[in-house]
């Protein structure tokens, strides 16, 4: 095995074109950076260096050489640098258990609030609490919380309304219904569509049924799609429609590309969404700041 030492001396002598210039910047002596040279020349079997009175003149083989190696051995050096000041001067580092979609929406956005250092995970909600309270997250966003767990600390930090939408490309008869300003369609119509679910369990589509219908859905979804942006573009180009966070789905409403079906504020099913930590971390002041910045972002400020 080649030593990176051999490689470092190598790069010296290259830029400064002399031996003893490469042993000052290596704090090497003289003798030992020849000795790299040469054993690295005798390695690859080739002339590196034409020895010229005043100065290292590369030769064809060694500018080759040092075209394949320099950003490399830049990078390990770099790395080097970064690891060790890390080591005498560590950043924070904030473990998020997260939803992909609230964390794309509303948290990327926070990330330069605070000079530390995130682990994302995108976490399923039924792990989430229990991830935090065995220390694997230090943060979770989640919509339950239980009260019965005295460890863990929760912060409502937003509200998300769920909305019926169809693509504005569709034929469908719910349309109509929009256009006399009827709050929604029936639920005999609504299960006449083809739906578009984030999985075959219905979580969201059921708890729009329940506060809509008083009923569970008897429906079976089209597509089951586990991720809310990508049933939103779904939904837009007439795959089937779908209840979803207006906050995933306001763009796409503001430029005409999706319609809200259920017109009135009475029709919309809503959650709340909190912040959750340990209470032993109450003091913690990299996870207040990134509380404050999370509750700005989601009201918008």
């Amino acid at each position: 095995m080649i030593n990176l030492e051999w490689y470092r001396s190598f790069i010296a002598v290259y830029q400064s074109r002399t031996m003893t210039s490469a042993a000052d910047i290596l704090c090497l002596t003289q003798p030992a950076v020849s000795q790299h040279i040469n054993a690295l020349e005798s390695v690859l079997g080739t002339k590196l260096f034409d020895r010229m009175p005043r100065k290292m003149a590369p030769t064809e083989e060694g500018k080759v050489l040092y075209t394949r190696v320099v950003e490399s051995i830049n990078i390990l050096e770099s790395t080097t640098n970064e690891y060790h000041q890390e080591r005498t001067n560590p950043k924070s580092i904030i473990k998020i258990g997260t939803p992909n979609e609230f964390f794309f929406e509303k948290i990327l956005g926070c990330l330069d609030v605070i000079n530390c250092i995130y682990r994302i995970s995108f976490v399923s909600s039924e792990s989430l609490l229990e991830k935090l309270e065995n220390g694997k997250i230090d943060v979770a966003i989640t919509t339950k919380k239980e009260s019965y767990n005295k460890r863990i600390e929760y912060k409502k930090i937003f509200t998300e309304d769920f909305v019926l939408v169809q693509s504005t490309k569709s034929g469908s008869s719910l349309k109509e219904f929009t256009d006399n300003n009827k709050e929604q369609p029936s639920e005999a119509l609504l299960l006449q569509q083809n739906w578009i679910s984030y999985d075959t369990e219905l979580p969201i589509i059921r708890s729009y049924w329940r506060d809509a219908f008083r009923s569970r859905p008897a429906i079976t979804p089209i597509v089951t799609i586990p991720n809310l942006h990508t049933i939103a573009k779904a939904v837009e180009i007439d795959k089937g429609v779908s209840i979803l966070p207006s906050y995933i789905c306001q763009n796409a409403i503001d430029a005409g590309r999706l319609e809200v079906v259920n017109a009135s504020k009475n029709t919309v099913s809503s959650n709340d969404i909190f912040i959750s930590y340990r209470k032993e971390d109450l003091k913690n002041k990299d996870i207040a700041l990134f509380e404050e910045a999370l509750f700005n972002k989601a009201r918008g400020a």
